[in-house]
């Protein structure tokens, strides 16, 4: 059975708090399109969301962060573009695509070596990270190959069963996921052009 809480109701973020610290899957809204989150140091919690999205396992998972502090904990080698480009973007609709940590579970990054990191402008996910203890692996709240439901029953009806939790946070504002950019490349490339314009001097050779 999924429960649905409004994400103002404290008897809802207990709920959350304690489904995540346990290795559960949650949905949540974002700035973007609701998320499925799990912590991302837990690799059990994390394939949860493989199974639940039936996602594949080849496509690594993008990490919430709270702050740009906590940039190092997931990154190494960041280039100087990388902080540059998060003070200007973030928190917002930019995943940066940077190279991980050996301590990054290998099925975040499916085995490789790089991860995507962004801060999203919605206050509940700083609030969760701080409380959970850890950053959080996401991904869009949807089976794979359907479309992302815009409202919390949206997502219970898709997902009836497959997660305890959803946080109710009214309609999306947007049905556009993250831009992704590429940094670990020179000149930096877009994966994928979401909700945020990256302006012509970002991806230009250093």
């Amino acid at each position: 059975m999924t429960r649905i809480y409004p994400i103002h109701s404290d008897e809802g973020l207990a709920l959350a708090v304690d489904y995540l610290q346990r290795g559960e899957v949650i949905a949540v809204p974002t700035d973007t399109v609701y998320g499925l989150i799990a912590p991302a140091f837990s690799e059990e919690a994390v394939a949860k969301i493989y199974q639940i999205k039936q996602r594949p396992l080849n496509m690594s998972l993008p990490i919430f962060i709270k702050s740009t502090q906590n940039i190092e904990q997931i990154c190494q080698n960041v280039p100087d573009i990388a902080w540059r480009i998060a003070e200007e973007f973030w928190p917002g609709a930019l995943t940066l695509i940077l190279n991980s940590v050996p301590s990054i579970p290998s099925i975040v990054n499916s085995s490789g070596n790089t991860i995507g990191i962004r801060i999203p402008a919605h206050p509940l996910i700083p609030k969760i990270i701080d409380l959970v203890g850890q950053p959080l692996a996401s991904t869009s709240a949807n089976l794979s190959g359907m479309a992302t439901p815009l409202t919390a029953q949206g997502i219970k009806e898709q997902l009836e069963g497959r997660v305890p939790l959803i946080l109710d946070g009214g309609k999306s504002g947007s049905n556009i996921g993250s831009t992704i950019l590429d940094l670990t490349e020179n000149p930096p490339r877009i994966i994928r052009q979401g909700a945020v314009t990256i302006p012509l001097r970002y991806l230009q050779s250093s």
